[in-house]
């Protein structure tokens, strides 16, 4: 017997970086190609600093952090309670991974 599997999708709208650049247009009049300009320089600078240091802490957001992750081996033989059968896993590169933590004043907001 073959046991169907229901995936739940939900459709939640992901912040562009449109959505800034048309945020800081209500506010103050600035030509379009200026507001994009703000918005990538900032993005790069949250880059760079985020490679660097490997923590950037925005002000009443939160903090970003770079985790560094093992590799894994592969062939390890599992069993798979979702699927009733035996699986076998394959290995995983090291790589790095944002991690994001919240402020005080931001889940207060929430």
């Amino acid at each position: 017997m073959v046991r169907k599997i229901k995936v739940i999708r939900h459709k939640r709208k992901i912040p562009t970086k449109k959505r800034p650049v048309t945020v800081i247009n209500h506010e103050r009049e600035i030509p379009k190609s200026v507001r994009k300009a703000i918005v990538n320089d900032y993005l790069q600078e949250l880059r760079t600093d985020l490679k660097k240091k490997g923590r950037v802490a925005i002000k009443d957001v939160g903090v970003m952090r770079l985790q560094r992750m093992k590799a894994k081996k592969g062939g390890k033989k599992m069993y798979s309670h979702l699927l009733k059968r035996e699986i076998i896993t394959k290995p995983k590169p090291a790589c790095k991974r944002v991690k994001f933590r919240a402020s005080k004043s931001l889940k207060d907001i929430l």
